[in-house]
């Protein structure tokens, strides 16, 4: 009964993994180049600020994405007493960013993109790590039960 356990949570990791996790970084690096790209080409005569706080911002959810990726990794050896706290640390970053980012509240349409396309976005780069790294939780929670 254990092995069907394990191969379920296995399925269910990678198929969260694919689906949910390999768009919001690879966004977040091709955010992190561009950020790069930007910084260098626009600050011929001098740093502006603004790249240097987007790129600041950028490697904070960097972390929390490497956290989530962390704990993919290395979920069948891990119990919840067993996460190092800079881990929980990226989760708790990470969690904080989704909850913002996802909220259909600040939802302004410009003319050629619509309301449902935000909110799609919004909820595939937020909502989506969210959803892994809850349910990853609970996959540890309960490997400890079995």
């Amino acid at each position: 009964m254990k092995k069907i356990y394990s191969k379920v949570f296995l399925s269910i990791v990678v198929i969260e993994s694919l689906i949910f996790m390999m768009p919001t970084t690879l966004m977040l690096a091709l955010g992190i180049v561009v950020s790069i790209l930007g910084f260098f080409q626009g600050n011929k005569g001098g740093v502006t600020p603004v790249y240097l706080y987007i790129f600041a911002f950028l490697v904070v959810l960097s972390f929390a994405v490497y956290s989530l990726w962390w704990v993919i990794f290395s979920y069948r050896k891990l119990t919840l007493g067993t996460i190092p706290k800079y881990i929980w640390l990226g989760l708790l970053i990470g969690s904080i960013f989704a909850v913002l980012a996802s909220s259909p509240f600040n939802i302004e349409p410009v003319h050629y993109i619509s309301s449902a396309e935000i909110l799609r976005n919004k909820l595939l780069f937020g909502l989506a790590p969210l959803i892994t790294a809850i349910t990853l939780l609970f996959i540890i929670y309960c490997q400890k039960k079995l």
